[in-house]
């Protein structure tokens, strides 16, 4: 059942017909993101990069992980932003 659901997350090709393309798009937009020293154009670029993932499909399924574990140094940008929430979230003082 979990496994129909998180395919349901990847969407049909039928639905996001732009598939292809928003990849292409994404791993530009994470090149950029990579270079880029400001935060605000990171915080640009990663809003850029989720919007094109709607593109792509639905959410966190198998198809974005699998695309995800090809962009160099998402998978440490990921951790880090997960381990900035928590410690928004739980101030330590």
């Amino acid at each position: 059942m979990k496994r129909n659901r998180e395919r349901d997350l990847d969407g049909p090709e039928c639905e996001f017909p732009h598939r292809y393309e928003a990849m292409r798009a994404i791993r530009a937009l994470w090149g950029g993101w990579l270079v880029a020293r400001d935060p605000l154009d990171r915080d640009i670029l990663a809003y850029a990069i989720d919007e094109e993932r709607l593109r792509m499909c639905r959410g966190s399924g198998p198809l974005w992980e699998a695309f995800a574990d090809t962009l160099p140094g998402y998978r440490d940008y990921q951790g880090h932003m997960v381990a900035t929430m928590f410690a928004d979230l739980f101030p330590s003082d």
